[in-house]
């Protein structure tokens, strides 16, 4: 997994490789990222957990909207691309990571963990379910 800027100021998310393990749909291997803000967070969020989610597509009564951020607007819609959220730790973090198992915990204070859009699903931040930076 990559995540790197592009020429245009965005973010893209380069998931080649990963195979049956890939979370983004229809199979693609690359997907254009945003913050989960709708503009870029301050250096103290930064400093300890920066959330991002995919790019996404929805449909409403008056057509389809695509976008970086996660709050589409009010309303009712449906997703026709579902975003996918990540959350990157670093090690520098000193906030509470929420979900996390405390029985279970990851290894490693820099890492990058996945879940859903909506806060109402279940997820667990634990060893098990994070991703880790290859060491450099």
């Amino acid at each position: 997994m990559t995540i790197s800027a592009t020429t245009s100021g965005t973010m893209m998310l380069d998931l080649t490789g990963m195979g049956e393990d890939n979370p983004l749909p229809s199979g693609a291997s690359q997907v254009e990222m945003g913050y989960f803000y709708q503009s870029p967070p301050p250096a103290s969020v930064l400093d300890n957990q920066l959330e991002m989610v995919t790019h996404w597509a929805i449909q409403t009564a008056s057509g389809t909207f695509e976008g970086t951020y996660a709050t589409p607007g009010a309303g009712s819609y449906t997703f026709t691309e579902p975003p996918i959220r990540f959350t990157r730790v670093s090690p520098a973090n000193t906030e509470t990571i929420a979900n996390l198992d405390t029985a279970n915990p990851p290894q490693a204070r820099d890492y990058l963990y996945i879940h859903p859009i909506d806060a109402r699903e279940a997820y667990t931040v634990s060893h098990d379910t994070v991703l880790y930076r290859d060491a450099q």
